[in-house]
């Protein structure tokens, strides 16, 4: 029962939107620049569950190969801090709860300056569960190009796109 709580919990504070039978095999993003991604990054739209909050911190850990990644995926200060390891198009992080599997966080498109395009999409020992993210660096994004992400990026891959909801950041700490 308790892991049954801490799976959902885990789950809800993260936005994962639904269970899929294998992660999407999708071309993500040629020559991703780690350096470049990290800093501050704010969810815009994403699948899944209504978030008051969804802010993202990735921190350089003193390796090219390793860094931090914190969350805050609800309006009070709590941050969940994950650490990874990156890949070329992306990065592979490791969860808080020893019960979870990792998690990759694929970058499918970015500009670096202004928006990101995101998938994680993660086995919970059985389900595999997919989370799409459209993020900025800002806590607003232009909607012509929220749109033009949903339908030429994600869409494309054949990823459902009608259940993304907007995260207005209103609410944040």
């Amino acid at each position: 029962m308790k892991v049954a709580i801490i799976l959902a919990l885990f789950v809800t504070l993260l936005g994962v939107s639904y269970a899929v039978d294998t992660c999407p095999d999708v071309k993500f993003m040629d020559n991703f620049d780690q350096k470049r991604f990290l800093g501050k990054w704010y969810g815009i739209v994403t699948t899944g569950i209504d978030m008051p909050c969804g802010s993202y911190e990735i921190f350089d850990i003193g390796s090219p190969t390793n860094f931090k990644m914190t969350l805050q995926p609800v309006g009070v200060n709590i941050e969940l801090s994950r650490k990874g390891k990156t890949l070329a198009e992306g990065f592979n992080l490791s969860t808080p709860f020893e019960l979870l599997n990792n998690s990759n966080m694929r970058i499918f498109a970015t500009d670096y300056d202004n928006y990101a395009v995101v998938i994680e999409c993660k086995n919970l020992n059985g389900p595999i569960y997919l989370a799409v993210t459209i993020g900025s660096r800002q806590k607003t994004l232009d909607n012509a190009l929220v749109e033009k992400l949903k339908n030429e990026v994600i869409a494309k891959t054949g990823i459902d796109i009608s259940g993304m909801k907007a995260i207005d950041h209103v609410q944040c700490y």
